[in-house]
């Protein structure tokens, strides 16, 4: 959340009707001081910011045609299709049944146990723990798409305890994400 309550990081609508995904990232004062929102700093006028820079204040704001034309990435993947499939073939790593899960559910992946230190990969079907500190705050309409069925650890790592906690976690974990 911005100051004010404004939701940073959403989706919102355009005057042409489409729509414009604006993320705040972990500091969301940058893109209310793009937007000339009030902010937890005293910020001078954003549209001086704005005629300083094409990236206003350090956030990039592309439509899918500008990032098609003008973003190297964009320019790479332009005449990709939406996405590519390619069979891996390996003598290196045979295929394994699932573990055997004793329950009523449907989920694919239950009984693997992920420890996720990212902020926005999406629940798996798995046993997620997500790795969390109140020092970084969580980004609003995110949790509710990403973070739905898992469990939350909150550990200081500065903290020889909290530090042996995430080795153990590691350390019994199927998958570890980090990114």
């Amino acid at each position: 959340m911005g100051s004010g309550g404004w939701l940073v990081t959403n989706f919102y609508p355009t005057r042409d009707p489409r729509w414009s995904h604006l993320h705040g990232g972990l500091d969301s004062d940058r893109s209310l001081w793009m937007l000339g929102l009030p902010t937890r700093r005293d910020i001078g006028d954003w549209m001086e910011v704005i005629e300083q820079s094409r990236d206003g204040a350090g956030a990039t704001c592309l439509t899918l045609q500008g990032y098609q034309e003008r973003a190297g990435q964009g320019r790479a993947i332009a005449d990709d299709a939406l996405y590519l499939l390619e069979e891996l073939t390996s003598e290196k790593v045979p295929p394994v049944a699932w573990p055997a899960v004793e329950t009523e559910t449907f989920r694919p992946l239950e009984g693997i146990n992920v420890v996720d230190l990212t902020r926005a990969i999406a629940g798996l079907c798995a046993t997620v723990v997500r790795v969390s500190n109140v020092e970084f705050p969580d980004l609003g309409i995110v949790l509710f798409e990403s973070n739905p069925g898992k469990r939350d650890a909150h550990l200081e790592l500065k903290t020889e305890r909290d530090w042996t906690a995430l080795l153990r976690l590691i350390g019994e974990a199927d998958v570890v994400l980090d990114g």
